[in-house]
């Protein structure tokens, strides 16, 4: 949570009321199980430096060996 020091407009964008907005989105099956399915913003925030999803599945996809691996991994 160290991004959020001292950044009052981070705070009030990413707190509301008591909630913590995450960016993630999702909807609740049953048994009221969340399911993640996607997020608001298309990036990855990983120890303040920020990468875009796409750029990491296109690394991955051609760096895997073979069309069998390929397929595969664009299902998800």
């Amino acid at each position: 949570m160290s991004g959020y020091t001292n950044k009052p407009a981070t705070n009030t964008e990413a707190f509301v009321d008591v909630f913590f907005r995450t960016g993630d989105l999702g909807v609740i099956q049953e048994g009221g199980y969340l399911q993640l399915t996607g997020q608001i913003k298309d990036v990855i925030n990983k120890g303040g430096e920020k990468t875009s999803p796409s750029e990491v599945e296109n690394i991955v996809l051609y760096n895997l060996t073979s069309w069998s691996d390929k397929r595969y991994a664009s299902r998800f």
